[in-house]
């Protein structure tokens, strides 16, 4: 106990050097800058009791031996920049009652490949997952409707994003220098930035395949945007079999379009693509060229 110095429930200052620690009991807050102490480099282990409800501010901040952490039930709060730099850290389980990961909390946590956000967290803020250089997938619940800028900027290895909420805002550099696929089928393609549309059109035909419920005005406005755009996508559809299926499906090819998209199959060498486009415009529409014969 002589190691920890304690105020009114709130963990100010961890003073002693041991690389594994166990936090007192009756302890409802890690204070900020608790444990950026001299020692932190060497702390492999934190054991934090039951009742504790926030982590402060930068409280593990460069806590780079630290590999795996688990918090209690009774944490509602990840303060800002509280785990910044623990660049070892692969797993962090967070309890079903968080409400609140602020700013740059898991800051260049480039060992941590994957997360997952509880169900009551309502925007993943700012810089928060910043050169997550490992980060592959990451799922959002029904609860997040809002990311804030630069959210997973520098997660370069980051291929999915799943959004299972109808999102209000994604901010136009949340996802800077990475576009991974977004399966959010129930949030409108438009309401992702410009840069961000060819990875959401991606994620719905993914979701779209796979048989997942969504919310029918996104999904219709979605092929909306998709049906305005189509000539930008083909090349997409015939390299992404989902996508490709989505447009077949739901008609979204025009019979004026056919001959194009038969070339963009050539181009592309995919001879099976080509049949299947033959074989729709013949059940949909009357011979694309009578004076023309196509071949596989």
């Amino acid at each position: 106990m002589t190691d920890f110095v304690i105020k009114d429930g709130v963990l100010i200052r961890y003073t002693g050097s041991s690389s594994e620690i166990e936090i007192p009991s009756g302890v409802t807050e890690i204070g900020d800058n608790a444990l950026e102490f001299t020692g932190r480099l060497l702390l492999t282990g934190v054991t934090i009791p039951a009742g504790v409800k926030r982590i402060g501010n930068d409280a593990f901040k460069g806590c780079s031996a630290l590999t795996s952490l688990t918090l209690p039930e009774s944490v509602t709060e990840i303060g800002v920049s509280a785990f910044c730099s623990c660049t070892n850290l692969t797993q962090i389980v967070l309890p079903e009652r968080m409400q609140y990961i602020r700013n740059w909390a898991f800051n260049r946590c480039s060992s941590l490949e994957a997360i997952q956000i509880p169900e009551g967290v309502k925007r993943v803020e700012r810089c928060t997952f910043w050169g997550c250089t490992n980060l592959r997938t990451i799922t959002l619940p029904a609860s997040v409707t809002k990311v804030g800028g630069q959210a997973f900027y520098g997660c370069v290895n980051l291929t999915k994003a799943v959004m299972l909420g109808r999102m209000q805002n994604v901010d136009c550099s949340a996802f800077e220098d990475n576009r991974p696929i977004i399966r959010a089928p129930n949030t409108p393609v438009s309401v992702f930035d410009r840069k961000d549309k060819p990875g959401a059109v991606l994620g719905l035909a993914e979701a779209y395949q796979d048989g997942e419920a969504m919310e029918e005005s996104a999904f219709m406005e979605s092929l909306k945007y998709i049906r305005s755009q189509r000539k930008r996508y083909y090349s997409k559809a015939i390299e992404h079999p989902a996508l490709f299926r989505l447009m077949l499906a739901e008609k979204i090819i025009p019979k004026n379009d056919i001959e194009r998209l038969l070339e963009e199959c050539d181009a592309q060498g995919n001879t099976a693509a080509k049949a299947e486009v033959l074989e729709y415009a013949c059940r949909n529409f009357k011979p694309v060229s009578p004076s023309r014969k196509f071949h596989l």
